[in-house]
């Protein structure tokens, strides 16, 4: 007997019913993905992306590969593109080699994508691999001055590189400066009075002049 059709409410209800809970939501993710319907809210790749990723919070990464090997197979795009969630959990997993070999696939196929480009930048960042992010955020900020930046990734590749570069203990350049300059301007939109708030950052950690972009 076929299931109802997936709605945005069972999603929600499921995984506010299994917050706590994330291999069990990677297997109702599963579940409903290996058992399509016309009208389901969300494809099967989509689903094993989140799958994927609860597998993750569970702390089974190898599930993790595994299902989001399968998210690839399925044949849907999920946005930026379906490989990046591989190399995520392949990340995840240790698998750091395979995880490279995907992610240079993905940039050969995506050429000058800057939403790709951050979003791999990113997947290293939560890795810990600083160095690599940095290489992805730097690459997407390349991309983006070359081709443009459709996608509008800019910020999010700028902010990324200025958070690795301070991990890092990289030296302020122009491109952590634009960074800067647009966090205050923010903030001053906002009638945040930054020198005063950032005095009182640099007050309290004594050493860290950049505490205040930090935050």
């Amino acid at each position: 007997m076929n299931r109802p059709p997936l709605t945005d409410r069972m999603l929600d209800r499921a995984e506010a019913a299994l917050r706590d809970r994330p291999a069990a939501l990677a297997r109702q993710f599963e579940d409903w993905a290996g058992d399509p319907q016309r009208d389901d809210v969300e494809d099967a790749a989509t689903l094993l992306v989140e799958a994927s990723e609860a597998w993750v919070r569970a702390g089974e990464p190898e599930q993790a590969v595994d299902a989001a090997r399968r998210a690839v197979e399925a044949g849907h795009d999920v946005a930026p593109d379906t490989r990046c969630y591989l190399v995520g959990a392949l990340l995840a997993a240790g698998r750091t080699g395979d995880a490279d070999a995907v992610a240079a696939e993905v940039r050969r196929s995506r050429r000058g994508d800057t939403f790709v480009l951050s979003f791999l930048g990113e997947s290293y960042e939560e890795a810990g691999h600083l160095v690599e992010a940095h290489r992805w955020f730097t690459m997407g900020l390349a991309a983006a001055e070359r081709g443009g930046d459709p996608a509008g990734a800019a910020p999010a590749l700028l902010a990324g590189r200025f958070r690795v570069r301070r991990e890092l203990d990289l030296p302020v350049d122009e491109d952590d400066q634009e960074y800067a300059d647009l966090v205050v301007e923010d903030l001053e939109v906002d009638g945040v009075d930054v020198a005063a708030e950032a005095a009182a950052l640099m007050k309290e950690d004594g050493s860290n002049p950049d505490a205040f972009f930090r935050r």
